[in-house]
Order: C-alpha cells, then sequence, then structure tokens
C-alpha cells in the first residue's frame, strides 16, 4: 500500500482507482466500527442511572474455527434487598425455548453464582454489583470429542424512560473443571452522569448519540443497519468539523485551515478523493480520525 496525490491518484487507469477506493473505504470502516464498539459500550455501562434490573448468563462452547455453540442461558432478577445476596445459588440452564438443558449424563444443567449490592460512597458511581460465576456442572457436550470449551457471556439489561440499556461481559473459556468462570462488576451510574456521558461523547463525535448505540444483545441485522446509519452520520459530521460547519446546520462557523469562506454549502469529499454526488446519503468514507476534539 502506499499514498498517492490527487493528481497521481486520477492518473491511474479507472480499474486500479477502483480498488483502491475500495480497499480504503474497508480500511475507513474497520476504524468507524472499533469507535463504535467503544462509544456504545460506554454508554450502555455508564449512562444507565436507573440501574440495573436483570442479568442474564448465556454458556457456550468455544470453537477457533466457527461460532460458539449453545448451550444454555438462564435469567436472575437483581434485588437489592434479597436474603440471598453474596450467598451462592445454583441456577439451572434452559435452551432458547425454556425447556431444561440436559447434560450427557442425564441430571440437569446448572450454573453456580454469587450477586452482592455494594453502595458506593457519593460520587458518579452509586453503587456496584459484584457478580461472580464460580462453577457449572452437567453441561452437555458441543465438540466432537465429547467435551466442551464453555465461556460464559453475562448480559446486564436495565431502563431508564424509554431508553433500555444492556451491558455484555464474556468470560475466558473454561479449560479445567471447578475454574472460575468470571468475577464482573456492574457500575450503577449516579444520577446525572448518563448527561455528563453523552455531552462529553458530543464534544468527541457529534452524532454520538440516538438509535446508533443499540444495545449489545440486539440481532445482527439491527446491529448492521445501525452501525451504517452511524457510520454514514459520523462521516457528516467529520466532514462538517473539518469545513468548521456547525452541527446540524448549514451556516458556517470559524473556517477551518485552507478552506475559503463562502456561503457555508460544501459537498464532503469521499475518500477517493472525488467530489460527492447530490445523494450525500451515499457517503461511506471518512473515519472518526477527523473529527474534532
Amino acid at each position: 500500500a502506499n499514498l498517492t496525490t490527487p493528481e497521481q491518484h486520477q492518473a491511474l487507469p479507472p480499474a486500479e482507482r477502483r480498488e483502491r477506493a475500495g480497499k480504503w473505504r474497508e480500511f475507513i470502516s474497520s476504524i468507524d466500527k472499533v469507535g463504535w464498539e467503544a462509544a456504545r459500550a460506554y454508554r450502555h455501562r455508564f449512562n444507565n442511572a436507573a440501574g440495573w434490573t436483570e442479568v442474564k448468563f448465556v454458556v457456550a462452547d468455544f470453537d477457533a474455527l466457527s461460532n460458539a455453540d449453545f448451550i444454555g442461558q438462564v435469567s436472575i432478577h437483581l434485588d437489592k434487598t434479597s436474603s440471598l445476596a453474596g450467598h451462592q445459588q445454583v441456577l439451572h440452564l434452559v435452551d432458547r425455548s425454556g425447556n431444561p438443558v440436559i447434560g450427557k449424563n442425564g441430571l440437569p444443567a446448572t450454573l453456580t453464582c454469587a450477586i452482592q449490592f455494594h453502595p458506593l460512597p457519593e460520587g458518579r458511581l452509586s453503587a456496584v454489583w459484584r457478580v461472580h460465576v464460580l462453577s457449572a456442572a452437567n453441561l452437555p457436550s458441543r465438540d466432537l470429542s465429547g467435551s466442551s470449551d464453555p465461556w460464559v457471556s453475562l448480559y446486564a439489561t436495565g431502563k431508564e424512560g424509554s431508553q433500555a440499556f444492556c451491558f455484555q461481559q464474556r468470560s475466558s473459556a473454561l479449560m479445567k473443571p471447578g475454574e472460575q468462570f468470571l468475577a464482573e462488576a456492574l457500575e450503577e451510574a449516579a444520577p446525572g452522569l448518563g448527561v455528563a456521558v453523552m455531552q462529553s461523547a458530543e464534544k468527541i463525535l457529534p452524532c454520538a448519540v440516538g438509535s446508533g448505540l443499540i444495545a449489545a444483545a440486539t440481532g445482527v441485522k439491527e446491529e448492521k443497519a445501525a452501525f451504517s446509519a452511524w457510520s454514514i452520520a459520523a462521516a457528516h459530521a467529520a466532514d462538517r468539523a473539518a469545513r468548521g460547519l456547525a452541527r446540524g446546520g448549514r451556516s458556517p462557523v470559524a473556517p477551518a485551515a485552507g478552506v475559503t469562506e463562502g456561503d457555508g454549502t460544501v459537498a464532503p469529499i469521499f475518500s477517493d478523493g472525488l467530489r460527492s454526488l447530490p445523494d450525500r446519503s451515499a457517503c461511506t468514507g471518512w473515519s472518526l480520525l477527523g473529527t474534532c476534539q
């Protein structure tokens, strides 16, 4: 790979220009995906001032060359006043239809965990849930060898008004019987922290709010659509920031270096160096690296 000037790029054969433009868009999309994942993970972890209400454990078998094989799942309601807080609980795994998961020995598959609520001194976080996944028993085999390499995904869910939040953590694969799966802390944000989080996000990326930052448990189709919309919005935000245009409008602010003042109507430049078509929604380039700080 090598960088070329606009003149050198235009002198290349059309086929090579198209190939370079495609590779560049793939590179930019990868950078955008990292930024999107970081932004939505931060939002769902620290923007939930109403607190977490439920934890779902999903047990799957690790496969190095293919997708993980689902084994079972179980949900538990988070109760700050429960007498079971801090004590070990044995939970029975169920399949996606709600039927008990039975292991190869004919016994029900179980997950042992301990959950405890800890209030915190006054600050940005009001409390923390400590979730310990201690062990699993009687898991069915998902490998041809007759064994499994299980791991646990933890989904904490909560809701504040119409906004739903979902925070995910995943353990490493359990290779030895009796080894601890996961010890995770789920922070509860103090009132007002969510507003501060989103205000900070606005400074970093003016389009980092809204339906684009969907929950981690969303389906693949919805996730792709949300990322696509977010990436396009990021492209326009980067373009406006680079040209000194106000967010969401056409009026110019302090012009960026090398940009002459005009009527504020500036078409974005695509990653291949060409001006955009009239349909601005077709923008697929520009990364988060071009946004204002």
